[in-house]
């Protein structure tokens, strides 16, 4: 994010979990940011959509579905935080920026995982892309809240990054980070 000199952008997920998720971790850090997906109601959707054509939020996370028909100027980056699940999605998405004649940066985060699934998008669409190097700052490692079922937590508050949670009192934070699709230390 701090790389690219973003004035507006639009990052794609593919669940409504996932954009929750991420819009949480962004203000976290400091970001503008909210998310766009079929669980708000009208009145909240308004509200994210009037906020980001207005310049106030800096990042509006979406699903796919939520942000067919968006037609909004100035959007310099499309991010797909996840592989779209297929071509047509990936088209929707980076349709998004570079609109009336401008210019725009379309960039997928990809990890060995989802290697396959975009190489499918890849042939079918006979892209020529840049791979690009990026690098990860600890202090950017992403956590995701799970829901406490009471457990072995007592009842505190805890995290997850995928599948090793920890207290937001313990000393070893870590958290998912999805550049590289593994657990590290946040410290």
């Amino acid at each position: 994010i701090e790389q690219e000199k973003i004035q507006q952008a639009i990052i794609f997920c593919n669940t409504k979990r996932e954009c929750n998720s991420l819009s949480r971790n962004l203000k976290g850090y400091g970001f503008e940011a909210h998310y766009l997906h079929g669980d708000l109601s009208q009145n909240q959707r308004d509200r994210s959509m009037e906020l980001f054509r207005r310049g106030k939020i800096k990042f509006l996370i979406a699903t796919d579905i939520a942000a067919r028909g968006l037609d909004i100027e100035g959007i310099s980056h499309v991010l797909n935080y996840d592989v779209p699940l297929d071509s047509k999605n990936y088209v929707h998405r980076i349709g998004r920026t570079a609109r009336a004649g401008e210019k725009g940066t379309a960039v997928t985060f990809l990890i060995e995982r989802f290697y396959e699934d975009f190489r499918k998008i890849n042939n079918e669409l006979n892209l020529r892309l840049e791979p690009i190097a990026v690098e990860i700052q600890k202090e950017y490692f992403f956590k995701r809240p799970i829901r406490n079922q009471g457990g072995r937590s007592g009842g505190r508050r805890s995290f997850s990054g995928r599948g090793r949670p920890y207290s937001r009192n313990s000393s070893s934070r870590s958290g998912y980070n999805p550049a590289i699709g593994h657990m590290g230390t946040g410290k």
